[in-house]
């Protein structure tokens, strides 16, 4: 079996390359002219406070199972993914995007 010559691996390599800055070259110009082509570049958030009833029992919030009933109960627009506790901070995350924060005490 004969192998490629050093000149054939090289012109190979070389045309790699070549197309990888070149991609690159376009991907930059496209993240610095985003403007130019109406490409998004703020995006918004909204910011609701609201009250929900909070059982004075805080021993409530110990499991993960517990904490996603509660959720479930107050929230139910979209799926519930998940929470993090944080200190005194409860925090819920749903499908839509929006986020809970709650003050445990």
């Amino acid at each position: 079996m004969k192998l490629p010559n050093k000149r054939i691996i090289h012109r190979n390599l070389a045309y790699f390359y070549v197309g990888l800055i070149i991609s690159f070259a376009f991907s930059g110009i496209l993240n610095n002219h985003r403007n130019t082509w109406d490409l998004p570049t703020n995006y918004t958030y909204e910011t609701k406070e609201f009250k929900i009833p909070v059982p004075v029992d805080k021993s409530q919030f110990k499991t993960k199972k517990q904490i996603a009933l509660f959720a479930k109960k107050h929230y139910n627009k979209a799926k519930y993914l998940g929470n993090r506790i944080r200190g005194n901070k409860l925090r819920m995350f749903y499908k839509d995007n929006t986020i809970v924060d709650l003050d445990l005490f």
